[in-house]
């Protein structure tokens, strides 16, 4: 017993030092975070369970750690509330025929959403009498069958609440289509329309706009889809590469900086997707800031900042399919980096990638209902080459002749390992609530061997 209550005293101590020692996030921005799993409780019905128990371990670690933060809780909370509460019970239209006006903020071959001062309205069975173009901005007239009926919609429910909404229009039709002046949209949207491939693949790499049905198809069949659209691996990618000129016109380190995130977060205005763009932005600056007045910024902090400000952003965000990838993964790799200690950095990066494409499975089977088994394989060889044409797309852009050739050679490329890979394709289904528990587990085993690992730290310095 004597032993026993050695060995507990021991536990409890060093524990105890890792509660002082453990400064990889700051603990206000641990419990800014708690209104995310407040709205996943409240509106994600499948995975509930999951985000409650999520939900409630973080508020009992930071009561744990120091129970005052929790007054930092409070006031996201009832910030969170304040914002969610009239929104919740505004009133709803009655079903029936209606009229409705409004931007388009997402568009496809068979769908289109529109957005006006009231709610996001998805619009199916589209009859187009406009010969206009629809793009992203467009201002748009709908007659059709309204109704806030949504349980019959042959979309994920994540498209719905990620997308706020709240009526479907069915047998519409389009009566008038109109732009904004000078619009950017249109302009993006019609640059190289006349390219085959140029169309087919610049506007979707380099914006996000304009998503090439044939494009997404190929890369879905071959389980990359990720690398199609942008992600923080080609904004980091692209925030290096304008350093690198920066640093020759700057001799400041700190001016280089501002000027590069000036402008980031320009071109981070014009995407239509700007998720992962905004989480990579944020994370890179407080990464090279390092500080901010006497306060000098921790492992976490830029992961946890980011979140905060994509969250209140758009509290429906955290249903989409790029804020689930994005700040997943960029956490399971920001752990992964800080847990894995190898001299050989190919060793060590190839053991991360394959750990990220494990964490990756559930998913990929819930977006493609399939998996690909050389999906692992052409991701690591597809990487880089979709990074070099990301940044081709940039630098070469005004040569649409020479950019439609290189995005031929890609579509050939993509069209060979489709072919080569036919056969090697396997149904896989999964669920929303599979998906949940899987981030749950990863994040709580990592964040247990984040703890370990700073134990064992401790007791070497005692």
């Amino acid at each position: 017993m004597r032993r026993y209550s050695l060995f507990k005293g021991h536990w409890r101590q060093n524990f105890f030092k890792t509660k002082e020692s453990f400064n990889l996030v700051s603990l206000n921005l641990l419990a800014f975070i708690l209104p995310v799993f407040i709205h996943l409780s409240i509106f994600s019905t499948e995975t509930r369970y999951v985000w409650v128990v999520a939900y409630v371990i973080l508020a009992v670690y930071i009561n744990f750690r120091n129970w005052k933060y929790l007054g930092t809780a409070l006031v996201a909370i009832v910030f969170y509330l304040c914002i969610l509460m009239p929104t919740m019970f505004k009133h709803l239209l009655d079903d029936g025929l209606y009229i409705v006006q409004g931007t388009v903020i997402k568009s496809s071959d068979n769908y289109l959403i529109i957005s006006n001062s009231k709610h996001n309205v998805l619009v199916l069975g589209i009859n187009l009498t406009s010969v206009s173009k629809i793009i992203h901005g467009s201002l748009v007239e709908v007659k059709g069958n309204l109704s806030k009926n949504l349980s019959n919609i042959k979309f994920d429910k994540t498209f719905i609440l990620s997308n706020s909404i709240k009526y479907v229009v069915n047998n519409s039709t389009i009566k008038q289509v109109s732009y904004q002046t000078e619009s950017l949209n249109q302009l993006l949207s019609a640059y190289g329309a006349n390219k085959i491939y140029f169309a087919r693949y610049w506007s979707t790499m380099v914006f996000g706009i304009n998503d090439s049905q044939i494009a997404n198809t190929k890369a879905r069949l071959i389980n990359v889809s990720h690398l199609l659209v942008i992600s923080g691996l080609h904004f980091d990618l692209l925030f290096y590469f304008i350093a690198l000129l920066a640093n020759k016109i700057f001799k400041k380190h700190k001016s280089s900086l501002y000027f590069v995130i000036a402008i980031l977060f320009c071109y981070v205005i014009l995407l239509n997707s700007f998720v992962s763009a905004i989480r990579s932005l944020i994370m890179l600056f407080i990464k090279h800031q390092k500080r901010l007045g006497n306060y000098e910024f921790k492992y976490y902090d830029g992961w946890f900042i980011a979140l905060i400000v994509v969250f209140s952003l758009n509290f429906d965000l955290v249903f989409s399919l790029s804020f689930i990838l994005s700040f997943t993964c960029s956490f399971v790799l920001l752990t992964l980096s800080n847990l894995i200690n190898i001299k050989w950095n190919i060793l060590k990066t190839l053991i991360i990638f394959t750990l990220i494409y494990l964490f990756n499975l559930p998913i990929i089977a819930k977006i493609n209902s399939s998996l690909n088994l050389l999906s692992f394989i052409f991701s690591i060889v597809l990487i880089p080459i979709f990074e070099i044409y990301y940044l081709m797309s940039i630098i070469f852009f005004w040569s649409t002749d020479f950019m439609n050739f290189a995005y031929y050679l890609l579509d050939e490329l993509l069209n060979i390992l489709i072919d080569f890979s036919a056969l090697l394709t396997v149904k896989v289904y999964s669920s929303w609530l599979l998906v949940s528990i899987n981030i749950f587990a990863w994040f709580i085993v990592l964040s247990v061997m984040s703890v370990v690992k700073n134990n064992k730290k401790i007791r070497q310095l005692a």
